[in-house]
């Protein structure tokens, strides 16, 4: 599912422009791209692994889930930490007005003068994490509107408009929104699927708009105990499905699990499961034999 696309580097003025009302290109990439603008709204989605985007000189953490907003003649640099997939969702602000009175239906959901508001959105709101559920709908209308972008079909333009069109309306309704993360089970999910990161409770925090101390006790109310109680809980059951599922080394293991420190991961592997890792290993393995 990665394509070219019609965007061309102006090196002159170091920036990307579109030569279509909008597009999308799909990307796999552990390499740096530097501070660059686009004449175009952008909206990245994370696929899978962790960079830092600085978006006017503002940084960003984008997870596998997110989507970082980005206004046109924005700056704009990505430097993945690990092997990093998402993809680029570009418009052109023609877009907006050449494109909203042409539909009817789903383009209902936005009138003229809310989609005149989406610049100055995107300036309070950079990063939109959808749940798992809601990944599965963004993923699949990404896919769509690819799919139609390779094979040129019967009425192809049509049904790249209607997924562009439900993909807009599931970020306008984050965007609308007050938070980025909710402090409910989509943070429970969000923690889940992340625990291998450097996740703080600053961190999380912020992109629920709360206050550290605020965060922390909704997420005691929430959870049934503190952040980095639950934290290193989840950490441990994953070290524990790894130790019992694959051959990794214990070394591997606790980096994989979102341990930095081999002393911390055998003190508290013990004190949950009452032996070292390579034993629990072991005695389980032989319980099941």
């Amino acid at each position: 599912m990665f394509r070219s696309v019609k965007a061309i580097f102006n090196k002159e003025k170091n920036k990307f422009e579109l030569s279509v009302d909008y597009s999308l290109n799909c990307v796999s990439t552990d390499l740096d791209c530097d501070e660059h603008t686009h004449g175009y709204v952008e909206m990245v989605y994370c696929f899978s692994g962790t960079a830092l985007n600085y978006v006017d000189g503002i940084s960003y953490w984008m997870h596998k889930g997110d989507v970082l907003l980005i206004d046109y003649n924005s700056t704009h640099a990505i430097y993945p930490k690990q092997h990093t997939c998402y993809c680029d969702i570009m418009l052109k602000p023609s877009f907006f007005n050449k494109y909203i009175s042409e539909n009817s239906g789903i383009m209902s959901l936005f009138e003229l003068d809310e989609f005149s508001q989406f610049k100055f959105s995107t300036k309070s709101k950079k990063i939109i994490h959808f749940s798992i559920e809601e990944q599965k709908k963004v993923e699949f209308l990404i896919k769509a509107m690819d799919d139609e972008l390779k094979h040129k079909k019967i009425a192809d333009v049509s049904m790249k408009r209607s997924a562009l069109c439900m993909l807009l309306t599931l970020i306008f309704r984050h965007m609308t929104g007050e938070e980025v993360v909710s402090l409910n089970g989509d943070l429970l999910d969000y923690i889940n699927e992340h625990c291998d990161e450097r996740l703080t409770e600053s961190l999380l925090a912020e992109k629920c708009s709360y206050s550290k101390e605020y965060f922390s006790r909704k997420f005691k109310q929430l959870a049934g105990k503190t952040f980095s109680q639950y934290l290193c809980e989840r950490r441990l059951n994953k070290a524990r499905d790894l130790l019992l599922n694959t051959r990794k080394t214990v070394d591997v293991i606790l980096l994989e699990s979102g341990f930095t420190s081999r002393g911390e991961f055998f003190k508290k592997f013990e004190q949950k499961f009452g032996e070292t890792p390579l034993t629990y290993r072991k005695s389980q393995k032989s319980v099941l034999l």
